[in-house]
């Protein structure tokens, strides 16, 4: 496996969303960042630094923003600048997992949450088997 394109190589890419301009924003957990790839040449430019382990990562187009899940957080990063917002914080354990679904308007399934809006748009699913958020997979 040859590394295409500059940049640091990702260290533990979690989770992926593709960005406008054939680029991807890639959350990775060891750097704690969010970096985004040229998808035509492999370059590879750290968006935005984290102050926690990213576990998920979806791009918001209606609001031109890059959303990032974390265990205890919600944060929104501009695509352009990189400037990270907190949208949501939390404590850790049972009350982050309620407050986390609350805010992203998530239902209790028996397979997992998922949106109670339109189940065709959901972006991402948490396992019922974890409460704490510490493993986000693509439903």
């Amino acid at each position: 496996d040859d590394l295409r394109g500059a940049g640091d190589p990702l260290q533990r890419p979690q989770a992926l969303a593709l960005l406008p301009g054939n680029r991807a924003a890639v959350a990775d957990a060891i750097a704690t960042a969010v970096v985004v790839i040229d998808l035509a040449t492999g370059n590879r430019t750290t968006l935005a630094t984290l102050t926690f382990v990213p576990v998920a990562i979806a791009r918001d187009a209606l609001n031109d923003r890059i959303l990032v899940l974390g265990a205890d957080r919600l944060m929104a990063v501009d695509p352009v600048t990189g400037a990270a917002t907190v949208i949501q914080a939390m404590g850790a354990g049972r009350k982050a997992a309620r407050g986390m679904k609350a805010y992203l308007g998530l239902r209790d399934t028996e397979v997992g949450y998922q949106p109670q809006s339109d189940p065709a748009a959901r972006l991402f699913g948490i396992a019922r088997s974890e409460r704490n958020f510490a493993r986000v997979h693509i439903a």
